[in-house]
């Protein structure tokens, strides 16, 4: 949604309407992610991008603040202002400098696909899902996804993985999975 108003990009007011709507759309996918957490008897308390960048540069002390109390901090990429212009700040680069911290030991990203395919499984219905990823892969980009898509994500995965013990990648749309992590039953993709 945020190409076909110019984010990133200079403010307009094609751009602000489109930054109001990805902002709000964020926050309700942010809702859904904490009631699941809520549902399960985890506190929660989520951050945007928004309101983590000073500077043009994000500052993870008040989540992780949360995070020293009990409680889990849902932060997820969004649409930010920088200047006169739109940015975006995905999930996965809040990943990528969490983890740089050396407080975690695992990286966790959810996805709608099981994992990491040897090729889009939207389009072929022979894909494979990769269980374990060991050597590179080449990813083609996705039409309209200024995020970076499934290769930025496998190039996070690559990043991270300097800094925590396993990275993990699977399907969000079923969160009992999580309980699979770290287990021979695990549906997705670990890079370890």
């Amino acid at each position: 949604m945020s190409h076909k108003y110019g984010i990133p990009g200079p403010v307009t007011g094609n751009s602000s309407m489109g930054a109001s709507l990805v902002h709000d759309d964020m926050g309700s996918l942010s809702a859904l992610v904490s009631e699941i957490f809520r549902q399960r008897g985890i506190s929660t308390f989520s951050f945007s991008p928004a309101e983590l960048m000073k500077e043009g540069t994000p500052e993870y002390s008040e989540p992780l603040r949360y995070l020293e109390k009990g409680v889990v901090p849902i932060m997820y990429g969004d649409v930010y202002l920088a200047g006169d212009r739109y940015e975006i700040y995905s999930g996965d680069r809040i990943m990528l400098d969490l983890c740089k911290t050396g407080i975690f030991t695992r990286s966790v990203f959810l996805t709608d696909v099981d994992g990491i395919y040897d090729k889009d499984p939207r389009k072929f219905s022979d894909a494979k899902l990769l269980p374990k990823i060991e050597g590179k892969i080449e990813f083609t980009r996705r039409e309209g996804d200024v995020t970076g898509g499934m290769a930025l994500k496998y190039a996070s995965m690559n990043e991270i993985k300097k800094y925590v013990r396993e990275v993990y990648l699977m399907n969000g749309n079923y969160p009992e999975r999580m309980a699979q992590i770290g287990t021979s039953g695990f549906l997705g993709t670990v890079m370890n």
